[in-house]
């Protein structure tokens, strides 16, 4: 999924400062095309250049803002699929003959507790800590926010900050009470790809602890 994610859809986003350049172009002609009046132009060129900026701004936003938007969504989409990759081996492996359709059993909790009674621990694991704080970010991205985006605003702060104002001053605008009200809209939350790199790398750590765990209770 990383692969389709970097190398298909997030190049179609490489150009949209030439975009916005373009917008700017196009505004700029279509307004200085307009019939002039009997006093003179319609609007004047000051003005017509402010247009034509906050045209292109318009533009840049939009698709930063879209940008932000898929990479927000594959970060629900990686956690809970690694999620529903555990619960199949739960199914599969951890419950009973009998246990495998039971709604009530089939959670992340059952499952660490089905295992810590056989002397596993998977919250002890490296991995663990990493996958806790996807898991608040998955929450928060859906939910907006609430107690995962509370608790997301401690362990990983700079995820409310642009990444282009993180070094800059302005950037203290963000971090004073960050509210998250619209995540799936691109807005409030900005992770990245890199960040989702971190989280498949910790996927990949969890089950190479637990098959070394299971390993040594044999």
């Amino acid at each position: 999924m990383m692969e389709v994610l970097k190398a298909r859809l997030l190049p179609s986003f490489d150009g949209i400062e030439d975009e916005a350049n373009a917008k700017v172009d196009e505004t700029w002609e279509a307004i200085s095309s307009m019939s002039v009046g009997e006093y003179g132009p319609l609007i004047d060129e000051s003005e017509a250049a402010e247009m034509a900026q906050d045209a292109g701004r318009e533009h840049y936003s939009a698709m930063s803002d879209a940008r932000q938007t898929l990479i927000n969504s594959f970060a629900i989409t990686l956690y809970h699929l690694w999620e529903q990759q555990v619960l199949s081996f739960h199914r599969r492996q951890v419950l009973g003959f009998h246990e495998p359709h039971t709604a009530k059993l089939l959670s992340l909790k059952v499952f660490t507790e089905r295992l810590l009674e056989i002397g596993v621990d998977i919250k002890s694991f490296r991995s663990w800590s990493v996958l806790s704080v996807y898991r608040c970010l998955a929450n928060t991205i859906k939910h907006a926010d609430g107690d995962s985006a509370d608790e997301l605003k401690k362990l990983r702060p700079e995820w409310f900050i642009p990444r282009s104002f993180r070094d800059d001053p302005l950037g203290e605008v963000f971090r004073y009470e960050p509210k998250v009200y619209e995540p799936l809209a691109g807005e409030d939350v900005y992770v990245d790809v890199d960040d989702l790199d971190e989280f498949v790398k910790a996927t990949s750590l969890f089950w190479g602890e637990l098959v070394a765990a299971l390993a040594s209770i044999n």
